[in-house]
């Protein structure tokens, strides 16, 4: 069959082409909800980042970087804190978000080396 065939093929039993059904992957208010095991999982995620966040504000601040006599006048603080908090938004675990800083840090240093 020539691809000119191929493309210009029609279902010859009938006038309409063969077309698959819409599926709707919006929720109705007859879906079962999420289950709760899911849902508990997310939550104790959300918690963990806000902790997790909460913890590196507060050693920050025991480290003094938020300090205006500290490196870039209390900025590094401030900058790893707005790190954390798009780590969290991004929904990093401990996991990704090392795998993450490990080719940030590699590429930081190559781009050092040009």
């Amino acid at each position: 069959m020539s691809l000119v065939g191929a493309a210009a093929w029609k279902d010859t039993r009938d006038d309409s082409w063969a077309r698959p059904e819409r599926v709707s992957t919006r929720r109705s208010a007859q879906t079962e909800p999420v289950s709760s095991p899911a849902r508990a999982f997310n939550q104790e995620r959300r918690e963990d980042m806000s902790t997790r966040h909460e913890f590196f504000k507060k050693r920050l601040a025991e480290m003094g970087l938020y300090d205006e006599g500290s490196d870039y006048d209390g900025l590094i603080g401030k900058w790893v804190e707005e790190l954390s908090d798009l780590f969290a938004k991004q929904r990093h675990s401990g996991g990704s978000a090392s795998s993450t800083l490990g080719v940030f840090n590699q590429l930081m240093g190559e781009y050092g080396k040009n």
